[in-house]
């Protein structure tokens, strides 16, 4: 009578467990129809590829200078964007663009600023209610940042082979990309998911995911994750540094238990924290070579050793900074034309990053 009431008790258990976690299934897939992502798996890549086997770490280039050029590139990206079209959706997807083109080609091998520039014209075209600037609004921007002055004149031999070089990397772009500029913007699903959270789009925990996505645009977590991913992982990051600045977050919403548990589709609890360590390390980084690039604008002693570019020490007796060091010695080869890249200095990493003066794209 016993093991029968026993038997009755464990099968009823498994019951409501089968029936807790299909009901949490159930709900997560009420919360987010199940779509297909218009993204191709291809252009989603792995950590640790990107990490250990990137095309430019190949090169030698560290994963932290291809951290800084990128990120500063994306800077660089959403300046142009703001000043030629005016719109943000296309800092979006020009800086996809951008990510993916590099995730399968090294930053030694192509100029930066043409692959950026040739990215943000392709985003122009290819954004809804985005009018597409002349590539004559684009040649003075490419100009100013590869070490030329104004004012520039048309039909210069400059300008003629600024032209061209443009519009050759964006040929370029389009067949390193196979012609694939389908994108998904995680804007779109901030405003749907911070609803559900009963998240307040004037709320702290809301401005913090959308300083989030941006930064996250700025490394490669938008080739690691899908878009809905990663708007839940930056929500997820959002919230935690809340608790951990300020106060513990009381959440009194039961989709959060559904959204972020091992049982949905869309984000597991281990990846949301992948998401979190990883923005926690570009803020670190980024905050590393800011600070390394004050610490090189102090002077040194009157009196100072710096080595020359055939390897002898040289005395100097006048006031220098350790930045004019640094140019000669903690550095890495960048391009074909034997141009270096200091680890940090106080120069913009565009003006040291000498690709821009060679003939490549």
């Amino acid at each position: 009578m016993s093991s029968s009431s026993n038997n009755t008790m464990s099968s009823s258990a498994q019951s409501s467990s089968t029936t807790s976690t299909s009901s949490s299934s159930s709900s997560s897939a009420a919360l987010f129809p199940t779509l297909p992502s218009p993204i191709h798996p291809s252009w989603l890549m792995n950590k640790e590829d990107i990490y250990n086997q990137s095309p430019s770490r190949l090169d030698g280039i560290t994963y932290e200078q291809e951290h800084t050029i990128r990120k500063s590139t994306c800077v660089e990206i959403a300046t142009i964007v703001n000043k030629i079209l005016q719109r943000k959706e296309p800092i979006y997807s020009a800086t996809i663009f951008f990510q993916r083109f590099f995730s399968r080609q090294s930053l030694v091998k192509h100029n930066r600023i043409a692959i950026a520039i040739a990215c943000i014209m392709i985003a122009g075209k290819c954004t809804d209610f985005c009018s597409p600037a002349k590539i004559k609004d684009y040649i003075p921007e490419y100009l100013n940042r590869t070490g030329n002055t104004p004012p520039y004149q048309e039909k210069t031999e400059l300008w003629v082979n600024t032209k061209e070089k443009l519009i050759q990397a964006e040929r370029l772009v389009l067949y390193i990309l196979e012609y694939d500029v389908v994108y998904d913007s995680p804007y779109k699903y901030l405003d749907s998911i911070s609803k559900l959270l009963l998240i307040d789009t004037s709320s702290p925990l809301y401005e913090g995911a959308l300083r989030c996505i941006t930064e996250a645009l700025r490394t490669t977590l938008c080739i690691q994750y899908d878009s809905r991913k990663l708007v839940l992982g930056c929500i997820y990051f959002s919230k935690e540094e809340h608790i951990r600045v300020h106060k513990p977050y009381t959440v009194s919403n039961e989709n959060w238990n559904i959204l972020y548990n091992d049982n949905n589709n869309y984000i597991t609890l281990q990846e949301a924290k992948d998401i979190l360590e990883q923005l926690r390390e570009s803020i670190q980084l980024t905050k590393k070579t800011v600070a390394d690039s004050i610490k090189q604008s102090l002077p040194l002693p009157t009196t100072t050793i710096i080595p020359t570019s055939s390897g002898s020490l040289v005395s100097s007796s006048s006031t220098t900074t350790t930045a004019d060091i640094t140019m000669n010695t903690n550095t890495s080869t960048l391009d074909n034309n034997n141009k270096t890249l200091p680890i940090a200095s106080t120069t913009p990493i565009h003006d040291n990053i000498s690709m821009e003066q060679s003939d490549t794209i």
